[in-house]
């Protein structure tokens, strides 16, 4: 329920300002578009490597549209999913405090976050489907993910392995979505090897949630194989990941691609080692803000000037 404090601003007509700035706040924190950046990342680099001149810059649009109204469809329902545990958040290794979260705080009423949802996945869809059939494959998929994530009965997030599960298809999905809107690189071996860079780079992020999903009742794959266990198992994947990274730069001559290979090898060993040598106990000291949304960001902007250049023609291998 609101505070009468809250009340008072949205009755209040001298107040519009203070509501309109009320409103905006609770979609904010129910949207939660920072942690979109880890999502954003795989899309827009597989929008930049897929990129050529025959691009159509309203596919592009029509592209992020349909990934920001995934996005919303993806952490609205992780809310209404969460409500109840969320309450207990300590406000740590998050991008907000879910504890203030206004399906939790009565902000925003399931019934509100429901039909957001439903609004969510029919314009996802639809701007998907404007163009092309692989791309709209791959928005159904993640949006199938998100539902598994977090509504019951499946509720992977709360299923040892499920939680990688999701986050990985997910990610690499993404990636495949945005190399579909300029179709080239499709290749197999490349996108297996984004699958496991997207499972990398979501397994401390998982570590760093640990204490909060042990008090919940969560049994996560951090919870179920200890924060340890979970993290060495970065080196495996690292080594396998890197075998298909350097197979990739075998097999293709274009310098682009090569450069991209060496980008993201130096960038899975540096992040698994860090990782690595920052778990004391059950904690990971390591800054998820610092670490991965601060690094996923200007990478993701530039994944998207290098995209625009290559499809006015800038740039070209």
């Amino acid at each position: 329920m609101n505070s009468s404090r809250e009340r008072a601003v949205e009755t209040s007509p001298d107040m519009l300002g203070g509501w309109l700035s009320t409103s905006s706040s609770k979609y904010i924190r129910l949207f939660r578009p920072v942690a979109w950046i880890c999502f954003l990342l795989p899309f827009t680099v597989g929008l930049a490597i897929g990129s050529t001149t025959s691009v159509s810059l309203h596919y592009v649009l029509y592209g992020f549209i349909s990934f920001i109204f995934s996005m919303v469809l993806a952490f609205t329902t992780n809310a209404i999913a969460d409500r109840d545990v969320d309450r207990l958040h300590d406000g740590r290794a998050k991008d907000i405090d879910l504890s203030r979260q206004p399906i939790v705080t009565g902000e925003i009423s399931i019934l509100w976050g429901t039909i957001i949802v439903i609004i969510s996945v029919l314009l996802s869809m639809l701007f998907a489907y404007m163009i092309n059939p692989i791309f709209l494959v791959c928005m159904l998929v993640c949006n199938i993910m998100w539902i598994l994530y977090s509504v019951p009965p499946t509720r992977f997030k709360a299923r040892p392995v499920g939680d990688i599960f999701c986050n990985t298809v997910a990610g690499g999905t993404l990636f495949v979505a945005g190399l579909s809107i300029g179709g080239a690189y499709m290749d197999t071996l490349i996108i297996i090897g984004i699958f496991i860079m997207a499972s990398i780079f979501y397994i401390p992020t998982a570590v760093t949630d640990y204490d909060f999903d042990k008090s919940a009742g969560l049994k996560t794959s951090a919870v179920y194989f200890t924060p340890k266990v979970i993290i060495r198992a970065l080196y495996p994947l690292t080594g396998f990941f890197v075998i298909v990274w350097l197979a990739v730069m075998y097999m293709y001559n274009e310098l682009e691609l090569r450069i991209f290979a060496l980008l993201v090898i130096s960038y899975a060993i540096i992040y698994t080692v860090y990782a690595n040598t920052h778990v004391v106990g059950t904690n990971l000291r390591m800054r998820v803000d610092k670490w991965v949304f601060i690094p996923f960001f200007f990478i993701s902007i530039l994944s998207i000037l290098y995209a625009l250049m290559k499809i006015f023609g800038f740039i070209t291998f």
